[in-house]
Parts: C-alpha cells; sequence; structure tokens
C-alpha cells in the first residue's frame, strides 16, 4: 500500500464489512462472534492495507478478545467499524489527495511547514496524539491552500481555535497582514472564540477558532446574523468550516455511522456546518474543509486511545504513527522549496 493509513477492500467484500458495521452500531454491543467475523475478513486477501496498520488492527481485535464487554471494547469496534465503513463506501479516499491539489500555492508556507513536521515529529504517540496532529496538519495545510487560492472578496475560516491558529501561521509566512480596520459587522469580540482579520490586496479573510466546549449562543447568534448579510451581498464569499465533506448529493450510499460519531456532540459550531439554510445563497458559498477524513481514512485518534493500556496495542500504534509521519513528510517535500 502507498500509504500507513490506506485500506482498499475488494467490492466483494463490502457488503459483508457493512453489514458487521450495522451490527456495531445497531446492538451497542461486542460478542465473541463479532469480533472474530471481523477478524476473519479482515484477514481475507481481498483486504489490503499497510502493515503497521494491520499491526494496530489485529493488536486491537486480540485485546477486544480479552475483555469483550468492557465500554474500550465496544469503542475501538465501534471507530473500526466506521473506518472500514467509510472505505467502502467513499472512493478514492486515504490517498492525500485534496491537500496534494495546493502544494504549488503552499510552496509560499515553506518555513512555517518545516517547522511544524519539527513539532509533530517530537509529539509523544500515546493516546494517538502524533496521528492526531498529523490529521490536524493535513487540513489545516489544504484549508490554508484553499485560502490562497481564493478570489473571493472575503474568505472566513470557523473551526477549531488550534486550527484557527495554525492557519494563520501559515498565511502569514506566506505574506498575509493582520488589518485592524476591516468593517464591524466582520468583528467577533467572544472571549471563547479567537478571531483575526487578515487583509491581502482587497481582500479580506476572517479566521475565527472556537473552544469547542466553551463557545456560547451569543456568538453563534452574532455569526449566522453576519451570514445571512453575507448571503444577501452582491460581493462574493467563500466560507471554509470545519465540516466532513459529505458523500455526493447523488451517491445514494451514506456514511452513516462517520456522520453519528461526528456530528453527534452539542457544540456550537454544529448550528453552522449542519445547517441548510445558506444552501442557495448565490454568492456566499459555504466550503467543508475537513479533509481529515476524506484524505487520511475515517481512521480518528479515538481508534488508538480505547485501547492504549494494552502493551501490545500500544506498540503497534507508535509504530504506525511514526510511519505515518514519515510518510506525511514525504508527500510535502516538494512543497519545501520556497518560491522566489
Amino acid at each position: 500500500m502507498v500509504w500507513p493509513w490506506q485500506v482498499e477492500i475488494h467490492p466483494s467484500l463490502k457488503g459483508v464489512i457493512r453489514n458487521l458495521a450495522l451490527c456495531v452500531r445497531t446492538d451497542m454491543a461486542v460478542t465473541s462472534t463479532t469480533i472474530r467475523s471481523m477478524y476473519s475478513v479482515l484477514v481475507d486477501e481481498n483486504v489490503k492495507m499497510n502493515d503497521s496498520l494491520r499491526g494496530v488492527v489485529d493488536a486491537g481485535l486480540l485485546a477486544c478478545l480479552n475483555d469483550m464487554h468492557s465500554k474500550p471494547v465496544l469503542d475501538f469496534m465501534c471507530e473500526l467499524s466506521a473506518f472500514l465503513e467509510f472505505a467502502c463506501v467513499r472512493e478514492g479516499c486515504c490517498r492525500l489527495k485534496t491537500l496534494e491539489s495546493v502544494h504549488g500555492t503552499l510552496r509560499a508556507c515553506a518555513p512555517a511547514i518545516r517547522k511544524r513536521l519539527v513539532t509533530i515529529e517530537n509529539t509523544p504517540t500515546f493516546n494517538g496524539r502524533k496521528w492526531r496532529s498529523i490529521r490536524g496538519f493535513c487540513m489545516e495545510l489544504t484549508c490554508a491552500g484553499k485560502i490562497m487560492e481564493s478570489d473571493a472578496a472575503r474568505v472566513f475560516f470557523y473551526g477549531g481555535r488550534d486550527h484557527a491558529l495554525a492557519i494563520l501561521m501559515l498565511l502569514q509566512e506566506a505574506g498575509y497582514t493582520e488589518s485592524d480596520t476591516v468593517d464591524a459587522t466582520l468583528r467577533f469580540d467572544d472571549t471563547n472564540v479567537f478571531s483575526c482579520a487578515l487583509q491581502n490586496g482587497e481582500q479580506t479573510i476572517v479566521l475565527l477558532g472556537e473552544h469547542h466546549n466553551q463557545t456560547g449562543v451569543d456568538f453563534e447568534t452574532k455569526l449566522v446574523n453576519t451570514m445571512r448579510q453575507l448571503c444577501a451581498s452582491e460581493d462574493r464569499t467563500d466560507f471554509f468550516v470545519e465540516k466532513h465533506m459529505q458523500s455526493s448529493r447523488e451517491d445514494s450510499v451514506q456514511d452513516t455511522l462517520q456522520q453519528f460519531l461526528s456530528c453527534s456532540m452539542n457544540l456550537s459550531i454544529h448550528r453552522i456546518r449542519c445547517s441548510s439554510e445558506f444552501e442557495n445563497c448565490r454568492w456566499f458559498n459555504i466550503h467543508p474543509i475537513d479533509t481529515r477524513h476524506f484524505d487520511l481514512g475515517f481512521l480518528r485518534e479515538e481508534m488508538l486511545q480505547h485501547l492504549s493500556t494494552n502493551f501490545l496495542f500500544l506498540k503497534k500504534s507508535t509504530a504506525f504513527q511514526n510511519d505515518c509521519f514519515e510518510a506525511l513528510r514525504r508527500q510535502l517535500k516538494p512543497c519545501l522549496t520556497c518560491t522566489a
């Protein structure tokens, strides 16, 4: 396999895997039959994955057999099922395609990318922390690249605070400067939200980073009202939001388990990313920018957390995360040559 996080499943097995995922989701319980069935499917030659990822999966299933009735086992099986089901329904995932599409643009951020790679390399692997950093960085890089490529009069990013700060560093490296002269309607003063306005010629960029569990309804209301004003404006706005990239409307297969896992939290940002209110705005375009699942698979750090007290699983998880970092560093090599 090209990427450590990649899995390819032959069409003949996709139905079996999706049925197993359905059992885990609906029963919310794990039996030895479920675990053994999952293992027997995954050792089939028609399921291809990198050795380090297979090591994580095998160690996880073995740990599950030894302690079937604990909550960590159920949580691990739910995450594993979601990862495999996503690979079944999303053709072409796990190949960093969206990140690769902005490689040329990201060369302007080369020094900042090098610095962040050093930080990630030194991040501990326990509880999937290095994998979390890798996934977050891939989304941040893609978003920064898309912002730099946008020719809209106004560009927004709305997501987690850490992501907003990381995107700010990349844009500043590329020459974007902070501005204190933006229109009052584009200013957001909230102690629980990081807000920063940048200027690039005539273009205004607004970065909004919430504390996911602390951002209140007042901020949410102001942002929605601002979005309604921008929807009615004749100047184009690109609004990038930390939202999981959906299957196309024409695709009858929906990745329902992933939506359940990623949209079941009570967060302010859900008012924006789960609303259909702004779908018909002519000049206000919302772009889901959470490319982590499509580029890296629905392999969340939670899958590496639930069994982290198991020595064998922890060892395999460490090897997997280090392999992923080296793969990302190789993939970003074309971005590390500064532009003139």
